[in-house]
């Protein structure tokens, strides 16, 4: 019964007569903790991206094209694992950290998996690793932008491990791999690169339909002046309550 109802739901929510009213109906019951009593599907994103994509933005699409920038080992925090084992997406996953990538390639074998650092130029940047001896793999980026842009980035660099790794632009990437024109769902969290990134990100020829990114107060404000224009609106996450930090777009042709 409940699996009925939800797949009824998915059905207002896919129809773009209804798409509207479905995300209304979603927010209210967000809003009042009862959405949850709908749902047969697990998820592991703490900022709960994977559950706006699968249940608000896309409900219920199968078959769906993803980026996932910081993808660490592809499931626990992943916003892209549950899309990939249970909407039978695809994409590109891309994790610099020696020790999270060899778990990706595991737990996402139909996943493109790249180690490497998303950078605004490509070539040899200047990373820096944490593990369970020091900080937080979680919190490793290259050097510069956690220097420029991430709260307590000085703190992340003291305590890492400085090592050099190859570094890729979005767009040689996309091109690498022959991604679609237009790509379902974008999600970045690399710890203070995301504006550099989106700065050489070639609008005129792909189109990310949905974004999360993991934004500090220091690059938020730049980041939604750098995507007004290409016809990017912010937007609240209903699931997510409590994590101011990351920052939700939709293209105005899904809105």
């Amino acid at each position: 019964m409940k699996q009925r109802f939800t797949n009824l739901l998915y059905e207002l929510g896919q129809a773009e007569k209804t798409r509207k009213f479905y995300r209304q109906v979603v927010k209210a019951m967000a809003f009042l903790n009862v959405h949850d009593s709908f749902s047969y599907t697990t998820y592991y994103n703490e900022t709960q991206n994977d559950k706006w994509i699968a249940e608000y933005v896309f409900p219920g699409k199968r078959g769906g094209y993803f980026v996932e920038a910081g993808a660490a080992n592809g499931r626990e925090a992943s916003s892209c694992y549950v899309l990939e084992k249970e909407f039978g997406w695809t994409g590109i996953c891309v994790e610099p950290n020696d020790m999270f990538f060899e778990k990706l390639v595991q737990n996402r074998p139909n996943s493109i998996c790249e180690k490497l650092c998303l950078s605004e130029h490509s070539g040899k940047v200047v990373y820096i690793e944490g593990d369970e001896h020091t900080v937080s793999p979680y919190l490793g980026g290259i050097k510069e932008n956690l220097e420029k842009f991430k709260y307590k980035g000085t703190e992340v660099i003291q305590k890492g491990k400085e090592v050099e790794k190859d570094a890729i632009t979005i767009e040689s990437l996309l091109k690498k791999h022959n991604a679609p024109p237009v790509i379902d769902y974008g999600a970045f969290d690399i710890e203070g690169s995301e504006l550099k990134v989106l700065e050489k990100f070639p609008f005129n020829e792909y189109q990310f339909l949905a974004l999360s990114l993991e934004c500090d107060r220091s690059i938020s404000l730049e980041i939604r002046k750098l995507l007004l224009p290409y016809g990017y609106i912010s937007v609240r996450n209903p699931f997510n309550k409590d994590k101011p930090w990351e920052q939700y777009f939709l293209h105005e042709s899904i809105f």
